[in-house]
């Protein structure tokens, strides 16, 4: 039974509180005062309807009816993105439904136990006293679930008829068929023939693949061929052209020896002047402290001189090297010349 009824940013209840008592409950009051808002909540909660936003308020906020009964909270609940049912029951458990579409969970309708036959408007008519006997008998047969006997058994004897014209039109056909099967006893003596022709087609698709298979390798190897034809006078400077990046390498790495030996050059002119600065230090000073520390560094200095003439030789053999690379640059130069002819292989171009 429903104790209490709490509806919340409904059409025109900001917050409205029923208490019900047992037996029959009236809702009266002035015209526009929201006694109909009342039991649309209520349907809204029995039955899911209606749809849509056009029963909230227009202040906005949450829109809720919640339903008291002896065991159990039932509360629907509307917002902006939030479309739930929620049960409780007296020992706190707890029940959401979201995905609820257009019916109303079993769970909530179990809990209710009402649809419309229980709500009844200022202008509905008496319930099922003008109703005819044809009325109220579909009414009842609605409650007791007899509808859908008859409709079932309407559907079984529409299908049964249906069965029985089909097993007719069928003992037809099978008659007919039987009669122009013996038409067609020629057709065991082609089988043999067709499945031989069907092995001979088989071969002939295989065939012709193969075929289309061995189109497409000439074709590439022709194509393979006319590119070595038009590459033939490149592969054939291929070997010059190499000599030529040989000795191109080894003038790089001459001319890198060439630098290191300049920069050993330059830091011994250095040494010297620096040598000749220390000479003169000496001479002027007079104690013999001081001649102690110059005799000192003079004795490094001289060690350092003798690592300078180790590098002098160092310096003349590789000298005497880069000449001798030199010469034999020159005569690798002559016989790419005579090996090289006066147009580049590649551009078609003069060699200067």
């Amino acid at each position: 039974m429903i104790k209490e009824i709490v509806l919340k940013n409904f059409q025109s209840h900001k917050k409205t509180k029923l208490k019900l008592h047992p037996g029959v409950n009236v809702i009266i009051g002035k015209t526009d005062s929201g006694k109909t808002a009342i039991m649309r909540a209520l349907k809204w909660v029995i039955t899911n309807r209606p749809k849509g936003e056009a029963f909230r308020s227009d202040w906005g906020g949450t829109t809720s009816v919640s339903i008291l009964t002896d065991d159990h909270l039932v509360k629907r609940i509307k917002t902006d993105k939030v479309n739930q049912y929620k049960l409780r029951d007296n020992d706190e458990e707890k029940l959401e439904f979201n995905a609820i579409g257009l019916g109303v969970p079993d769970e909530i309708s179990d809990v209710l136990n009402m649809n419309e036959i229980n709500l009844q408007s200022q202008f509905d008519q008496p319930f099922l006293l003008n109703d005819t006997p044809g009325s109220v008998a579909l009414h009842f047969n609605k409650i007791a679930h007899l509808e859908r006997i008859d409709t079932s058994t309407g559907a079984i004897k529409k299908w049964i008829s249906k069965i029985n014209q089909s097993i007719t039109a069928d003992k037809d056909s099978l008659i007919e068929a039987k009669e122009g099967l013996e038409s067609y006893d020629y057709l065991e003596k082609f089988e043999i023939d067709i499945e031989v022709l069907e092995s001979l087609e088989k071969i002939k698709l295989q065939t012709i693949n193969s075929k289309a298979k061995l189109s497409v390798i000439i074709k590439e190897t022709k194509e393979i061929q006319t590119e070595i034809k038009d590459n033939a006078l490149i592969l054939s400077a291929e070997r010059p052209v190499n000599k030529i990046l040989a000795f191109y390498t080894e003038k790089e790495s001459v001319y890198t020896q060439k630098v290191k030996l300049s920069n050993l050059l330059r830091d011994i002119t250095e040494c010297k002047e620096e040598l000749k600065e220390e000479e003169d230090t000496m001479e002027m000073g007079e104690d013999v402290s001081a001649l102690l520390l110059l005799y000192k560094k003079k004795k490094e200095l001289n060690e350092k001189y003798m690592d300078l003439n180790i590098l002098l030789n160092r310096i003349k053999l590789t000298k005497s090297m880069i000449i001798a690379s030199n010469s034999t640059i020159k005569e690798k130069e002559k016989e790419f010349k005579k090996e090289m002819p006066s147009t580049c292989p590649l551009c078609n171009q003069k060699i200067k």
